[in-house]
């Protein structure tokens, strides 16, 4: 009798050792798709900022472009004012100088 006792009480102690083992596999299992999780939740964090910057890179090289668009045709319009101004200049002293011709 006490060895049938003792054999369920083993076998009882087997089950506890398995069922103990199994739930340190699960807790393994799950650890290790944490890690995993975590490593592609970085990965993407680190996509979506190269994102961002390579964004912010296009977006500073689009606004130098326009500035410098920008300064050119201020140039250019600067440019016109000077010929202009000029041209009004020879016109007057071009006008200046046939009123004193017809004046002698």
């Amino acid at each position: 009798m006490w060895e049938l006792v003792s054999l369920w009480m083993q076998m009882e102690q087997a089950n506890a050792d398995r069922a103990a083992a199994e739930r340190l596999e699960r807790e393994r299992l799950a650890a290790e798709q944490a890690e995993i999780a975590a490593q592609r939740a970085a990965e993407e964090a680190a996509l979506k900022e190269q994102a961002a910057i390579q964004k912010a890179q296009i977006e500073a090289a689009q606004a130098a472009q326009e500035t410098a668009a920008l300064v050119d045709a201020q140039a250019r319009i600067a440019e016109a004012r000077s010929k202009a101004d000029t041209t009004h200049a020879l016109s007057v002293l071009g006008l200046g100088a046939l009123a004193l011709l017809l004046l002698r």
